[in-house]
């Protein structure tokens, strides 16, 4: 799939849709930010199968779709991008000398990312992912209810558990998703439920009230 420019903020989201495969909206004020920023966005969508790079050049959105297999967590450090997908996890790295230097499109891009590295995790859904401070690539291993790391020894190694969790089985018992580092280490995770059953999260969240504690912290 080729880029596309992208302007539906001042336009019918109908008519974009027409002209384009996808469309999006966003607010005015979008472009100018990014562009005040100086960065772009990466934003997955497991649905369409989809990563999207979203860039500005002050005035109008461009996105640049790529397709992957289910993608969900991703994390970029340095010039590393990893993509958690259905069964594996790439990594890709970027070269500005390579963006400028595309064939189809010279002096255009301000870099390229290329694929460096695939990791076979099978299908665990991995959610959000980082980079640890001795650069191990850990993950919420949300199938299997664990923070684990991913390495290539093996499918993952699981580091931590949640309390509430008494074995470590594909079930999305508490939909493990959410992980915030610190100084390099894993200072809290996020769950939607404290269940301990295949899916159980799903009655949970339909009960949680507000007040209820919904991150924990690894120990």
């Amino acid at each position: 799939m080729n880029d596309t420019d992208n302007n539906s903020g001042n336009n019918n989201s109908q008519e974009a849709a027409s002209l384009h495969p996808f469309a999006c909206t966003h607010t005015p004020e979008l472009p100018e930010l990014l562009a005040q920023l100086n960065c772009s966005l990466a934003i997955s969508t497991y649905q369409a199968g989809k990563v999207l790079m979203v860039s500005s050049d002050g005035e109008r959105l461009h996105l640049l779709p790529r397709q992957f297999d289910t993608p969900m967590g991703m994390v970029a450090q340095g010039n590393r991008l990893a993509v958690a997908c259905a069964h594996d996890i790439l990594v890709l790295a970027h070269d500005p000398r390579l963006g400028h230097s595309y064939p189809q499109k010279p002096a255009v891009y301000d870099t390229l990312y290329l694929p460096r590295q695939r990791f076979y995790t099978g299908a665990v859904a991995m959610h959000d992912m980082a980079w640890d401070g001795q650069g191990a690539l850990l993950g919420t291993n949300t199938a299997f209810s664990c923070l684990c790391r991913v390495d290539g020894d093996y499918s993952f190694t699981p580091l931590w558990q949640p309390p509430f969790i008494s074995v470590l089985q594909p079930e999305d018992r508490c939909h493990l998703n959410g992980l915030a580092m610190q100084a390099g280490v894993p200072k809290y995770v996020t769950a939607l439920g404290t269940t301990d059953s295949r899916q159980g999260w799903r009655e949970h969240t339909l009960r949680a009230r507000e007040s209820e504690t919904m991150a924990r912290r690894p120990r």
